[in-house]
């Protein structure tokens, strides 16, 4: 059953006060009951969709055109994996480090020398390498530098922790220990004896005394505080918590044990060639062996040959003039020193480098007479050694080839050309060029 209300007014042909001959639009056609509207959870797909009509849908209000999507639409929408689920990390692939012993608490004076240890003493297993940080870099900084130096360097008064760390294949493994930073004013305070006061006077016993026992010490009639002082008229809070070692000892000390032996040579440092106007490092710590707590350098002639030095034994020197000079290095600790001298030689491109000179020999002997060539005269200063490769050992061969030093004698065998090589070598290099010779007769 339809039930339809109209409105205006009835002039007897039922029709709308417009007079245009069409029936006026209800509310009811205007809009579907709300009941009669499609779930919003079983709504086709916006793809799908039918095409909306003027029955279905209503116009959209003023201002709505960015209405936002609805929340079922982007539930819908695949997320993006993170790197961390998409690449999973690599598993160890090996033991890890393992720390060995105790780092020793470290004691330095404000701008004073930095201190240099060896990591490597301090852990076991596969590693890759080492880092090391300070928690307070106002108080001292830390750092590895090659080969696994451990280098702090104090830089105003107060304490931090350093924390040095070995990085494996396996993983990794930590060592942290305290750096305590004084300044000359603690120091001076420290050391500084107490004001002496004089000792208390005892009351007088009463008499008669009691007779003492025997050997027993005279005891007073008051009684002593309960505090007693360490000394004689000192308070207590003034006495120094740690007495420092003496001014001429260091104030630190990273080993775990005591050093009681003082550095060795443990092989010789090799000789160095450089050339006039270059420079060169040269690491001297492989060439010692047990603790070292300093270096020092020296050169016998600084003019010609510049030298200097880092905490970590490394050898910087340049050659500033033609000649020879000696070059002295001293590892110290506190037991002891020792030191050694090495010799940097400083020359000509020529003198260095080793090189072809002139044009390609060519020679001429008769059937069995000997001619000799100096074959230094073929090449530059640099060569030390020379000979000469010829197969002596063909039954048809032209020549025969002897060689003393830089002098190679020649006998002509028989008739024809033959081609050899001449050949010299210096300390670093070696080079060849070929000679030919003519066999008359």
């Amino acid at each position: 059953m339809l039930l339809v209300a109209q409105c205006g007014g009835d002039d007897g042909g039922g029709e709308p006060a417009g007079g245009d001959g069409a029936p006026a639009p209800t509310t009811e056609a205007a809009a579907p009951p709300a009941a009669e509207a499609p779930p919003a959870a079983e709504a086709p797909p916006a793809a799908e969709a039918p095409p909306a009509t003027a029955d279905t849908i209503a116009p959209p209000a003023p201002g709505s055109a960015n209405a936002e999507t609805p929340a079922s639409l982007e539930a819908t929408e695949p997320a993006t994996p993170t790197a961390a689920e998409q690449e999973p990390p690599p598993a160890p692939s090996g033991p890890p480090p393992v720390a060995v012993g105790t780092m020793a608490e470290l004691r330095m004076d404000a701008g004073g020398y930095a201190h240099a240890l060896f990591t490597a003493g301090f852990f076991s297993g596969p590693v890759n390498g080492f880092t090391a940080t300070s928690s307070d870099t106002s108080v001292a900084t830390a750092g590895v530098s090659p080969p696994d130096i451990l280098i702090v360097s104090p830089v105003s008064r107060g304490s931090a922790s350093v924390t040095v760390t070995a990085s494996g294949p396996g993983g990794i493994a930590t060592q942290t220990f305290t750096v305590r930073v004084n300044t000359a004013a603690d120091r001076s305070q420290v050391a500084a004896p107490p004001p002496t006061a004089p000792p208390p006077t005892a009351p007088a016993p009463p008499a008669p005394p009691p007779p003492p026992a025997p050997r027993a010490p005279f005891v007073p009639a008051e009684e002593w505080p309960a505090d007693t002082p360490l000394a004689p008229g000192v308070p207590t809070e003034e006495l120094p918590a740690q007495t420092p070692p003496p001014d001429d000892q260091p104030l630190y000390s990273l080993v775990t044990e005591p050093v009681t032996t003082p550095p060795a040579l443990s092989s010789p440092i090799p000789a160095q060639t450089l050339i006039v106007g270059n420079s060169r490092t040269v690491s001297v710590r492989p060439y010692f062996s047990g603790i070292v707590q300093g270096w020092a350098v020296a050169s016998s002639a600084p003019a010609n040959v510049a030298v200097s030095m880092d905490v970590a034994g490394v050898v910087s020197f340049s050659g500033d003039a033609l000649g020879t000079s000696t070059i002295t290095v001293t590892a110290t600790n506190d037991a002891g020193s020792v030191r050694y001298g090495f010799t940097v030689s400083v020359k000509t491109a020529s003198q260095v480098l080793l090189r072809t000179v002139g044009d390609r020999p060519q020679l001429f002997v008769a059937v069995g007479q000997t001619v000799s060539i100096d074959l230094s005269r073929h090449f530059s200063e640099a060569a030390t050694g020379f000979d000469v490769i010829y197969d002596h050992t063909d039954p048809n061969r032209l020549i025969d080839v002897t060689v003393q030093g830089s002098v190679a004698s020649i006998r002509g065998v028989r008739s024809g050309t033959v081609r050899i090589t001449l050949v010299a070598a210096s300390a670093t290099a070696r080079i060849s060029r070929p000679a030919n010779i003519r066999v008359t007769g």
